[in-house]
Order: structure tokens, then sequence, then C-alpha cells
């Protein structure tokens, strides 16, 4: 009966341990997130949905790229483990290029990493599955028109 114990507590630990180690890393979520960005009409759902998501304008985001080297996927999980650290992107961004991993900066600050992580995780999905993109306005005929009472936000 012990063996038995031993034996399935063991292969438990297994593959636990396989399936911890095998889970996407800060650093493969980003690398996910610039995927999208070679896509056709890639770069502006991106840029778009990081933009949103961080509410900060594109040039200033474009300006952070340009200054830091840092990819479109890593520029958000900067500002996700700068704003939970409460330290300007800058320091994050700096410390990230001396070769750490986002998930030993997220440590060293103090930061969440399953708060991190699950952010990064939705923001991934929302641009891989493109769930913010809206269709373009339609072409000629009668443009639609809001329901009542709703606002029109084409213009």
């Amino acid at each position: 009966m012990r063996l038995r114990l031993s034996i399935v507590l063991g292969l438990t630990l297994a593959v636990t341990m396989i399936a911890v180690a095998q889970a996407p890393t800060l650093a493969d979520r980003a690398a996910a997130i610039d995927r999208v960005v070679t896509q056709p009409q890639g770069y502006r759902v991106v840029v778009g949905h990081i933009s949103r998501e961080l509410v900060i304008v594109v040039d200033t985001l474009r300006a952070q790229q340009a200054q830091t080297g840092l990819s479109w996927g890593e520029i958000l999980v900067a500002h996700r483990v700068s704003r939970e650290a409460k330290v300007s992107f800058d320091q994050i961004a700096a410390e990230y290029r001396t070769g750490r991993s986002w998930e030993e900066l997220a440590r060293d600050h103090k930061v969440d990493l399953q708060k991190i992580t699950a952010a990064i995780q939705r923001s991934q999905s929302v641009v891989e599955q493109r769930a913010e993109d809206k269709a373009p306005p339609p072409t000629g005929g009668t443009p639609s028109v809001a329901p009542p009472g709703v606002p029109d936000r084409r213009y």
C-alpha cells in the first residue's frame, strides 16, 4: 500500500513539474504577440491594442520602442511590470536589457507574477483572435444608423 501511494505521489509530482516547466513564460507570450505584428494588419492590431490597454498614445509607444529597442510584446510586459512595481518604465526596460527575465524582475520588485501573466495572456488572446478588430465602415450605399438611444460613433 505504501509503495502504491509513493508511486502515485511521485507520478503526480513529476506531472506537475513537467506542466510548470512547459508553461509559457512572459517572454514566450511577448514573442507570440510579436508574431501577430508580422501578419497582415498585425501592426495595427497589436499597437492599437497596446495603446488602448495601457491608455498610452501610439506616438509615445513608438518613441519608447525606438529608444529601448524592445519589441511590441516586450513593451507591453515592461509597462505591466513597471506599473505593478511602481517604478518607471525606463528602469524596468533597462533592467530587462541586462539579460534578466521578466519573472526575475517581477519577483525582485515584489510584483504579483500571476496577475501580470494573466493580463499578458489576455492581451495575447485578444490580438491573436483580433477580438478588438473592427470591420471597416461600409462603402457606398446608405450609411448605417445607430439604433435609437445609442450614440453614433462612426465619426
